[in-house]
């Protein structure tokens, strides 16, 4: 596990987490403006995450939760 003061990082051989610092920036919303985060890169990728997957987004006191919604199949 990796930490970064910047939005980049390098990734390590055998990745099974990551630990990444990111910074909460202004981003514009109807006539004015709101926090948020920019989160992309190949890393998502790594990790199991592609274009077009849905995710839960659980946000509480000081932390966010981000989970891929996987759907059963029924066999």
């Amino acid at each position: 596990m990796e930490k970064s003061s910047s939005t980049s990082f390098r990734e390590p051989e055998n990745l099974d987490s990551l630990s990444k610092q990111l910074k909460v920036v202004k981003k514009s919303y109807r006539n004015g403006y709101v926090p948020g985060l920019n989160i992309q890169g190949k890393y998502l990728e790594t990790f199991g995450f592609t274009k077009g997957d849905m995710v839960d987004v659980l946000v509480s006191e000081n932390r966010i939760l981000i989970e891929k919604i996987i759907e059963k199949r029924e066999l």
